[in-house]
């Protein structure tokens, strides 16, 4: 049986929140309602902890409805609300409020050593490595706590991976923070001329004939799927192949690429949920067979905590049946299918339906999958511009003797 990753969209929640036209405001107690009878019915992680969370939550969101004014304001507390549930599949976005909110930062913010700092960085004001200090006069470290309750996260760890969004979130005039680094560096980020386009995949010989290097960013885009393939069948001789996921937040499960690149028959998660009307049924005894003409050589794969959803129904398969090496650190920790809504305005709902654990039975949500090679991000590397992760993994994928057993 092949696992098929399923959204389910549905025009409402709950009968009493139908689909309309985009409003220029929102009913607070409509949108609350809405949250509330859909975690009730398709939220697939209920437990004791947030049982409690999403009542206290629901009381508070209760007690302010009738005076929260302008849309920003319903929105910030429809967050609050969602986020109680602390899932990384659960989420509430309002296409207006990200309408407001267009700066973006020309980097990414990374947390490493108990730090943030950025990577990656396209500013010629902030290099890689530069050390996030405070945001609007306030620490960085006491900026996070205290809008922890901003951001759709099953875990600590996947928080502190989300400082961007939540900086996004906090203002409710949406202005770009102001954003002082080490050295006394000041930096407010700006709207951009241009929307950067997205990553696409890369890929190229490490060692001639022998290693294939595959970048692939993301699996949200069709083509992103299509070019990996393309790019396992350049390699289809190569002795081994390493595939970089770092950074790849998901899309579509890339069930044809599995296939390709496998040797064996791989094994699906172990699903589950305990909502009474969930997005699908879990699938039981999922598998994923080989392809005809499937690569046989050794497999390497780079990830990191960035790593989530489908990109982990890319790396869990692989890495549980020991086709690959997973040299990194653990993935982000958010795997299964969402229930999908539209509610008014425009806004999309998602409520975490299908839990996803290891074949074995671990749990996965908030914990991720843990690499076989643990190889940590530090500060100092990205200053150095080193790649420790990627050494690694092209040490191994040329070492003949780590040849997985077939």
């Amino acid at each position: 049986m092949k696992p098929l990753a399923v959204a389910v969209a549905a025009c409402a929640v709950a009968a009493a929140t139908p689909c309309a036209a985009d409003a220029p405001g929102l009913d607070a107690a409509r949108i609350g309602a809405a949250i509330r009878a859909g975690a009730q019915a398709h939220f697939g992680f209920w437990d004791s902890a947030r049982h409690a969370a999403f009542s206290a939550a629901w009381r508070r969101y209760r007690a302010t409805a009738s005076r929260l004014g302008d849309r920003d304001a319903v929105d910030l507390e429809a967050i609050r609300l969602v986020a109680a549930l602390r899932n990384g599949r659960t989420w509430f976005a309002d296409p207006a409020f990200e309408a407001n909110r267009r700066w973006r930062l020309p980097f990414a913010l990374r947390y490493a050593d108990g730090v943030w700092f950025a990577a990656e960085s396209r500013s010629a004001a902030i290099p890689d490595g530069a050390v996030l200090r405070e945001i609007d006069g306030v620490p960085a470290e006491r900026f996070f706590s205290a809008h922890r309750d901003l951001l759709f996260a099953s875990s600590e760890a996947q928080a502190r991976t989300l400082l961007d969004a939540e900086m996004h979130r906090v203002d409710s005039d949406a202005r770009a923070p102001r954003l002082l680094f080490d050295d006394d560096r000041e930096f407010v980020p700006a709207v951009p001329a241009n929307e950067t386009a997205p990553a696409r995949v890369t890929f190229r010989w490490l060692s001639l004939d022998r290693v294939g290097y595959i970048v692939i960013p993301s699996f949200a885009d069709p083509a992103d799927e299509r070019d990996a393939l393309n790019a396992v069948k350049h390699f289809i001789a190569a002795d081994a192949i390493v595939v970089d996921v770092r950074g790849n937040d998901g899309g579509a499960t890339p069930v044809d690429l599995l296939e390709l690149i496998t040797d064996r028959v791989l094994p699906w998660w172990r699903e589950s949920t305990n909502a009474p009307k969930p997005a699908r049924r879990p699938i039981v005894d999922g598998h994923i067979p080989p392809a005809d003409g499937h690569y046989r050589g050794r497999v390497v794969i780079v990830a990191d905590e960035r790593c989530a959803s489908s990109c982990e129904d890319f790396v869990m398969p692989l890495v549980a049946s020991q086709r690959a090496r997973f040299v990194g650190a653990r993935t982000y920790g958010s795997a299964g299918d969402p229930y999908v809504a539209r509610l008014d305005g425009g806004i999309t709902l998602a409520f975490g339906s299908i839990r996803a654990a290891l074949p074995g039975g671990a749990a996965v949500e908030g914990v991720g999958i843990p690499p076989t090679d643990p190889v940590a991000l530090h500060l100092a590397d990205v200053r150095a511009h080193a790649d420790a992760q990627l050494e690694r993994a092209v040490a191994i994928a040329e070492r003949p003797q780590v040849s997985s057993a077939r």
